[in-house]
């Protein structure tokens, strides 16, 4: 389902913006992987993670402690009672369906996963208003893929004290890199990063 929807969405705006981005990038294993390592390793918001990641690699702001943070704040509610919530039911079924449920405990995974992922979109689109309200912030162009893996970094722990470890850094390498490529197709295009 979700590779549907970002094939459909894919570059449906040009790609500049960020659902966009998020789709397109999501779609590719190692980001997933890779955003999903961090979800579980720092309890991370994996929408605050690619849109730490869009704003680095197609807006070009870094992204600090407190601007993840703040960005974090913005959906945080949507994040801790919806997506979560939605989240725990859709695994629960998954791992302990209920044997009595048969296939009906299948279609209504797949129901709540469809929700799931709607609820995921509305955060993604509050993070991209978010970002309208910071045209023109100040700050550090990021240029490289460690730039880049920074924002990403900030926007994974916000402003917690957590220290990467080997896994966490390749994560953050593999979003980066994936960042840095559907950068490079949009200026190919001659495609900004629009909110």
């Amino acid at each position: 389902m979700a590779q549907m929807i970002a094939e459909r969405l894919k570059f449906s705006n040009g790609g500049g913006d960020l659902l966009s981005f998020a789709l397109g990038i999501y779609g590719d294993e190692a980001v997933r992987t890779s955003c999903l390592h961090l979800q579980d390793s720092v309890d991370a918001d994996v929408n605050v993670i690619l849109w730490g990641a869009w704003m680095s690699s197609v807006r070009h702001v870094h992204v600090d402690a407190a601007l993840a943070a703040s960005a974090a704040a913005r959906v945080s509610a949507c994040h801790r009672d919806i997506v979560r919530n939605l989240r725990a039911v859709r695994v629960l079924l998954k791992h302990q369906a209920h044997a009595s449920m048969g296939e009906q405990a299948v279609r209504l995974r797949e129901t709540i996963k469809t929700v799931e992922i709607e609820s995921e979109i509305i955060e993604l689109n509050a993070l991209a208003e978010f970002s309208r309200d910071l045209a023109g912030v100040p700050g550090t162009v990021p240029r490289t893929a460690e730039d880049i893996g920074l924002s990403i970094w900030a926007a994974a722990v916000g402003g917690s004290a957590h220290r990467a470890d080997g896994n966490d850094r390749r994560a953050v390498e593999a979003i980066a890199l994936a960042g840095m490529t559907w950068s490079a197709k949009l200026a190919t295009h001659n495609i900004s990063g629009d909110v």
